[in-house]
C-alpha cells in the first residue's frame, strides 16, 4: 500500500491506503484503491471519488502531464536566441504550461472532464471523447457522440451543437499566420460532409472570439491570408467560383466581383485579381483598383527573359516598393501607388528582390539566327550599373538561390542577391553545389577555396584541389595536387607527411 511521509519530520501526511500513488501535480495526485482511481491533494482529502477506469491529468492544451514540470529547460533555449519562430513557439508552449491544469476522467469506455478543484466540466459518459484546443488563455473542447461533433468551453455549455465533424482539411489554410497563435487558434474549421457525387467538403468556419459561426458550411476553399482578411472561394455551379473577402476586424463579408475567376494576394496589402478576359488588376483590400494594363496577360509573354528564381520570394510581391508587372514589355515597373516606372537603355529587369535586380540589354549579334543576343548585368534601385552588362549568362546558387553566377567565355562573377561582389571579374570555373560550406574556383590555370561570404580560405595556387566530405566541416583535410605530387593539407594550413603522384578513389 502506498501513502506520503514527509522526509525531514517522519510524520505521516497520507497514510498508506492506496494501490498506487503517482507522483503529486500542483497538489494532486492520481490513486488507487479498489481497483479503481480516484484524485486526493497533498493531505489526503479526496478530491475525485474512486470510481474511474482512467484518469489523466493535462495541460490546457490537452497534453498529458506526468510530473510538475519546469520552464527552466525553455528558458535555456530561450537565452540561446534561437530562430524567430521558435522563439515564438517556446514563449507560447511556455504560457500553455502556467495555464490552469484539468483532469480527464473515464468511465465505461466514456470521458468526462473536471476543473482543477474538482469542478464538473463535462459529466462522464456525456461524450465519447474529448479533444483540447487552446486559444488565448482559455481550453476550449471539441467533443464527439454518435460520430457526430461539436465544441464546448470551459463551462461546459456547447458553443457549437454536435452535429459536425472536425478534421484538417485541405480546403482550409492558416498557413500566412502560422506564427500568430492566438489569431491562428482562433478559427476552427467544421464540417457536413460530402455532397453526393462531390469531391470537396463543406466546411464552415467557427469564431471563438464571437462564440459563433462566421462562415456556414458549403463546398469553398478558405483561407486566412493575413491578420487582417479571409478569402473564400466559394463553389455556385457547374465548377464556377464566386470570391468573398471577410474583413476580421469589421467584421464583414464582401464580394469581389462577377468577373474574377482567380485571386493572389500580394505583400499582405493588395489582391491581384485575375478576371475573365485573362487579364489582371491589382486592388486594396477595399477595393480600390491600383493598376490595370491590357497587356498584363494570365498566361504572361514569351517575349520575357526567364531570369533565376529566387526561392525566398514570391515573383509577385512589391520588393523595395516595386512590383515588376509582366507585360508586353520586360522593364515594367509600378508602386505601391500604381505609378509605372521603368529604367532608360534597359529591356529588361528583374524583380528587386534584395534591393537590386539581374538585367539585361539587347545587342547585336551576327551569329544568332535573331540577329541579336542579351547580355546580363546587374542595377541598384536608381538604374546604376552593379556588374556590368558583359555576361552572357546568369544562374542562382545556394540553398535558396540566394546567389548569383554571371558567365561568359572566359570569366565568371559571384555576386550576392544584394549587390555584394563575392568574387570578382578575374576569376571562373566557380563551383555551385549548396553541399558544401565553401566553394572551390579558378583564377588562370590554378584552383583555390573560399567561403561563401568571399574570404579566401586556400588561395589558387594548385593544380587541383578535392575536399573530404567526410571529414571536418565536409572538407578538411584537403587533396591538393601541385606540379606532380598529391598531398593533404589540414585546417591550420599544415602539409602531412604522406604524398603521393597519384590517387585513387
Amino acid at each position: 500500500m502506498f501513502g506520503v511521509i514527509d522526509p525531514t519530520t517522519q510524520k505521516v501526511i497520507i497514510p498508506p491506503a492506496f494501490e498506487s500513488l503517482d507522483p503529486f501535480i500542483r497538489n494532486l495526485g492520481i490513486a488507487k484503491k479498489s481497483g479503481k482511481y480516484g484524485v486526493v491533494d497533498m493531505q489526503g482529502k479526496t478530491l475525485l471519488d474512486f470510481q474511474f477506469e482512467e484518469i489523466r491529468f493535462l495541460a490546457a492544451n490537452g497534453h498529458h502531464k506526468y510530473d510538475t514540470g519546469s520552464d527552466s529547460l525553455t528558458e535555456k533555449m530561450l537565452a540561446r536566441k534561437p530562430p524567430e519562430d521558435v522563439r515564438l513557439k517556446l514563449i507560447y508552449e511556455q504560457q500553455i504550461n502556467q495555464a490552469p491544469y484539468f483532469i480527464e476522467v473515464t468511465k465505461a469506455g466514456k470521458k468526462g472532464l473536471y476543473t482543477w478543484n474538482g469542478k464538473t466540466i463535462i459529466p462522464c459518459g456525456k461524450y465519447k471523447n474529448i479533444q483540447f484546443h487552446y486559444y488565448k488563455g482559455k481550453s476550449f473542447f471539441l467533443v464527439d457522440s454518435e460520430q457526430k461533433s461539436g465544441i464546448v468551453d470551459e463551462t461546459g455549455t456547447e458553443i457549437l451543437p454536435v452535429q459536425y465533424r472536425f478534421n484538417d482539411s485541405y480546403q482550409y489554410s492558416k498557413e500566412a499566420v502560422q506564427n500568430e497563435f492566438d489569431l491562428a487558434n482562433r478559427f476552427i474549421v467544421f464540417s457536413e460532409g460530402k455532397e453526393e457525387g462531390s469531391i470537396a467538403l463543406k466546411i464552415g468556419l467557427f469564431d471563438l472570439d464571437q462564440n459563433k459561426i462566421i462562415f456556414a458550411a458549403h463546398e469553398q476553399y478558405i483561407t486566412l491570408v493575413n491578420h487582417r482578411f479571409f478569402l473564400l472561394r466559394k463553389l455556385i455551379a457547374n465548377y464556377n467560383y464566386e470570391f468573398l473577402l471577410y474583413d476580421i476586424k469589421q467584421r464583414k463579408l464582401r464580394k469581389l466581383g462577377a468577373d474574377i475567376t482567380d485571386v493572389h494576394v500580394v505583400n499582405d496589402s493588395f489582391l491581384q485579381i485575375e478576371t475573365k478576359e485573362g487579364v489582371y488588376q491589382l486592388t486594396t483590400f477595399d477595393g480600390t483598383k491600383i493598376y490595370a494594363n491590357p497587356s498584363w496577360k494570365v498566361e504572361g509573354n514569351y517575349h520575357l527573359i526567364r531570369f533565376p528564381n529566387y526561392n525566398k520570394h514570391a515573383l509577385s510581391g512589391f520588393y523595395f516598393g516595386l512590383k515588376k508587372i509582366y507585360a508586353g514589355e520586360g522593364n515594367l515597373f509600378i508602386d505601391t501607388l500604381g505609378q509605372e516606372k521603368r529604367f532608360t537603355d534597359i529591356d529588361q529587369v528583374d524583380c528587386f528582390y534584395d534591393g537590386y535586380a539581374v538585367a539585361a540589354k539587347k545587342v547585336a549579334n551576327k551569329e544568332a539566327s535573331s540577329a541579336f543576343k542579351y547580355l546580363k548585368g546587374m542595377i541598384d534601385l536608381e538604374g546604376k550599373t552593379v556588374v556590368p552588362f558583359e555576361y552572357d549568362e546568369v544562374y542562382a546558387v545556394g540553398a535558396d538561390a540566394e546567389m548569383l553566377v554571371f558567365a561568359r567565355k572566359d570569366s565568371q562573377m559571384l555576386v550576392r542577391r544584394n549587390g555584394t561582389v563575392i568574387l570578382g571579374a578575374e576569376y571562373h570555373d566557380i563551383e555551385t553545389s549548396s553541399a558544401y560550406p565553401n566553394f572551390t574556383f579558378a583564377k588562370g590555370d590554378k584552383y583555390g577555396l573560399a567561403d561563401w561570404s568571399g574570404n579566401i580560405l586556400v588561395a589558387p595556387l594548385y593544380d587541383d584541389i578535392r575536399r573530404n566530405y567526410e571529414g571536418d566541416q565536409k572538407t578538411w583535410p584537403l587533396l591538393l595536387k601541385e606540379g606532380d605530387w598529391y598531398y593533404f593539407v589540414g585546417k591550420d594550413g599544415q602539409k602531412y607527411a604522406i604524398k603521393a603522384k597519384e590517387r585513387s578513389f
